[in-house]
């Protein structure tokens, strides 16, 4: 099984975990709108530099809302963990992200028959960086494996009553 702990040595993938999350949910959607990009009058390199450059701006994004939700929790729930550590924490979550951010980001953007596929592939992504994610608060809080899984639970929770009252 890969953990937090596992991965902690791989210290590139820290700097990597988000930045390269943003690039792979990029490719997803430059594929996943491919019809469309194609009928513009724009190379296709420039054409995915402007999605990669959008995407990776969003995925940075994201991460820093979601750290800081997740830093909330975990606070709520009686412990103390470092913004930085919990920002490098989540990059380093985020390898499960990288087969299911452009899987995802294709879903969203596409039609046709490949959609059932890339969202099964979206949310194994998911649910391996949820795992790894809890396992690293686990062991930077020396908490047990279900009351770190309740600031992830917590911080999900948030996030969505977030979104619906967004839409």
């Amino acid at each position: 099984m890969v953990t937090a702990n596992k991965l902690a040595q791989y210290r590139g993938l820290t700097a990597l975990g988000i930045p390269l999350t943003g690039i792979l949910w990029s490719t997803g959607v430059y594929f996943g709108r491919a019809g469309e990009i194609e009928a513009l009058d724009v190379s296709p390199a420039q054409a995915f530099f402007l999605v990669a450059v959008g995407g990776v701006s969003q995925t940075v994004a994201l991460w820093f809302g979601l750290a800081a939700v997740t830093w909330a929790m975990i606070r709520v729930l009686r412990a103390r963990i470092a913004f930085i550590r919990l920002l490098a924490l989540l990059s380093t979550a985020s390898v499960g992200l990288w087969a299911g951010a452009p899987a995802a980001g294709f879903y969203l953007t596409s039609e046709g028959p490949a959609r059932p596929a890339a969202a099964l592939i979206a949310l194994a992504g998911v649910a391996a960086s949820l795992v790894i994610a809890a396992d690293g608060i686990r062991e930077a809080t020396g908490w047990t494996s279900t009351r770190a899984w309740c600031a992830i639970v917590f911080t999900a929770i948030f996030v969505a009553s977030f979104a619906s009252l967004s839409i």
